[in-house]
């Protein structure tokens, strides 16, 4: 685990680097892990919570996100801005494949169903033993959850997407604000920069 700040920026770096290639892995076994599981709510809102949440607590305890990603604020709460690319690579290499499921309202739900099969030695080869374990510990908190409740939970939870605009990005430094501690408003930007999180 890095110890030092130079150490911190050189993995951050490389994450950001490879952001498209980690993110694609994590699509991959997370949407296999909610098939295997047999989760009942596998829509792609899910999916993408629980990447965010797994990147965030990530970044909060190691001081880096597991994918790299840089965050969007949109309306069913943050989610990794290339997403719709990475998704779409990964349907077109029959990695996933994404179907419209009826879940009772009046959209469908879209979902990411895992490809034929995961191929572990390469997403092994692209995310950490740790990584992994942080994703499955996100799919096991969230595993009973609906879409609905888990978009909720974020909009609660990330006080970054609650003070940014739709569309905005969402910096990964913005993931140490605790929900809790945090003021009723203020300047997500300024804030970040008067704590010195962005370095």
């Amino acid at each position: 685990m890095p110890t030092t700040a130079e150490q911190l920026h050189v993995v951050r770096a490389d994450r950001k680097s490879a952001s498209d290639d980690r993110l694609a892995a994590a699509v991959e076994y997370v949407s296999h892990q909610m098939a295997e599981s047999g989760d009942q709510h596998r829509g792609a809102v899910k999916l993408n919570k629980i990447i965010w949440w797994a990147d965030q607590e990530s970044f909060r305890r190691y001081g880096y996100s597991i994918t790299g990603s840089e965050y969007q604020r949109l309306p069913q709460g943050p989610v990794p801005f290339r997403f719709p690319l990475v998704r779409d690579l990964l349907a077109n290499a029959q990695r996933v494949k994404i179907t419209q499921q009826d879940v009772g309202a009046p959209n469908p739900a879209t979902v990411i169903e895992p490809g034929p099969q995961l191929d572990l030695a390469l997403v092994r080869r692209v995310l950490s033993a740790d990584d992994l374990a942080m994703l499955d510990e996100s799919l096991a908190k969230f595993h009973d959850w609906t879409g609905t409740q888990i978009s909720d939970f974020s909009h609660r939870e990330s006080v970054a997407w609650q003070n940014a605009e739709d569309g905005e990005l969402i910096p990964d430094s913005a993931w140490l604000i605790d929900p809790s501690a945090a003021p009723a408003e203020f300047d997500v930007a300024q804030l970040l920069s008067d704590n010195d999180l962005n370095h």
